[in-house]
C-alpha cells in the first residue's frame, strides 16, 4: 500500500506586528496551527478569524491572504502536504471551519514539524499516522458541521434557537464566551435568549457552558492524566479557582482528588465507569440525566479513592 500523504515542507514561522501576507495559492494542501496571535485570513473570499489553538487546512488552488497583524504578531506551524488517499483528498477539497485544540493537536504537530526531515522509516510512518488522524478529524468535523445537532442532549421539544445555542457551546466551549455576541449572531436579545434557553432546558446558558467544559475535563483527567493547570486552560477556563469551584459543583469532588482517584484505578475500572455513564459514552440523554451522569462519575471517583486509601492502610498495617 502506498503512502497516504507526502510532506513537502514543515516549519515554525513568525511574523511581526504590521506584517501581512499577500494573496497567493498552492498546488497542495497547507495546514496551519496558530501558536500565538489572532490573525485574520481571507480564504477563497471568506474572512476567517483564528486564534491560538486554531488549526485549519487550506485546500489546493484556494486563493488566500492574511490581513495586517495586530500588536501581538503571529507564530504558527505551517505544513505543506500532498494527500494521496482518494477518500481524504476527495472530502478535503473545500475550506472547512478551523479545529480547536483539544489538548493534543499542538503536541502532535510539534512532533511533525521537528521531525519531518529526519530520514528514518519508523519516524516517517509515525508522522504519516499522526497527520492522517488529524486530517480525518477535519472530515469528521465537516460531517458534524453540515448536520448540526447537540452531541449530548435530546432536544425534542426545544426551540430552534435553544438548539442553536447548544450547538454553539459544544463547538466553541474552549474559546472565551460572551452572551451579547451570541445573541447578536442569533438575532435575538440577550434577555430573550437566556429566558427561552432556561425555559426549554431547566438550566442557564452559563450552566450548560460549564457542564460541557467540565465534561471534557473529566475525560482529560481519567484518560489522559493531564495536570489540573493544563486541563483548566484546555477546557476554556481562564481562572483556576473558578475552574475548581465549577468542577466540584458539578462532579462533587475536587479536580485534584478526581485526577488522583482515576490515576489509582486500573484501565478496566476507568473504561467501566465511562461505559456506564451516557454523557461520557456519547449517548444522547435529557439535560437532567446529563448533569446527573457527571455527579455519578464523581461518586465513582470518591469510591476509588476510598478503596485506594483502605488498601494502603491495610498494607501499612501488615508491614
Amino acid at each position: 500500500m502506498g503512502q497516504l500523504l507526502d510532506i513537502i515542507w514543515g516549519n515554525r514561522s513568525a511574523m511581526a506586528q504590521g506584517q501581512q501576507m499577500q494573496e497567493h495559492s498552492h498546488s497542495c494542501h497547507q495546514l496551519y496551527y496558530i501558536l500565538t496571535g489572532d490573525p485574520v485570513f481571507i480564504i477563497s473570499s471568506e474572512k476567517v478569524h483564528v486564534h491560538s489553538g486554531s488549526c485549519f487546512l487550506i485546500p489546493p488552488a484556494s486563493p488566500h491572504q492574511m490581513l495586517t497583524l495586530n500588536d501581538e504578531g503571529l507564530q504558527s506551524y505551517e505544513i505543506k502536504l500532498i494527500i494521496n488517499d482518494p477518500f481524504l483528498s476527495g472530502h478535503l477539497q473545500q475550506f472547512l471551519p478551523p479545529l480547536e485544540d483539544n489538548g493534543i493537536l499542538k503536541e502532535m504537530l510539534t512532533y511533525v514539524v521537528e521531525n519531518y526531515n529526519c530520514y528514518n522509516a519508523e519516524n516517517a510512518r509515525n508522522i504519516e499516522y499522526i497527520l492522517s488522524a488529524l486530517l480525518m478529524r477535519f472530515f469528521i468535523h465537516r460531517v458534524h458541521y453540515e448536520n448540526p445537532g447537540s452531541r449530548f442532549i435530546l432536544t425534542e421539544g426545544y426551540s430552534p434557537v435553544t438548539r442553536a445555542v447548544l450547538v454553539h457551546i459544544e463547538k466553541n466551549f474552549q474559546r472565551s464566551f460572551s452572551l451579547p455576541p451570541l445573541a447578536e449572531k442569533l438575532h435575538y436579545s440577550r434577555n430573550y435568549l437566556c429566558t427561552l434557553f432556561r425555559k426549554n432546558t431547566g438550566v442557564t446558558i452559563i450552566d450548560y457552558l460549564n457542564f460541557v467544559r467540565i465534561r471534557q475535563a473529566v475525560i482529560f483527567f481519567a484518560f489522559y492524566g493531564l495536570d489540573v493547570f493544563t486541563v483548566c486552560e484546555s477546557t476554556g477556563f481562564r481562572n483556576s479557582s473558578y475552574f475548581s469551584r465549577s468542577f466540584k459543583s458539578l462532579v462533587s469532588i475536587s479536580p485534584r482528588d478526581f485526577r488522583r482517584a482515576f490515576s489509582t484505578g486500573t484501565r478496566r475500572e476507568v473504561l467501566d465507569c465511562f461505559m456506564q455513564e451516557p454523557i461520557l459514552n456519547y449517548r444522547l440523554c435529557s439535560m437532567k440525566e446529563a448533569f446527573l451522569s457527571l455527579k455519578n462519575t464523581g461518586q465513582k471517583a470518591m469510591k476509588l479513592l476510598q478503596e485506594y486509601h483502605l488498601t494502603a492502610r491495610k498494607e501499612l498495617a501488615a508491614e
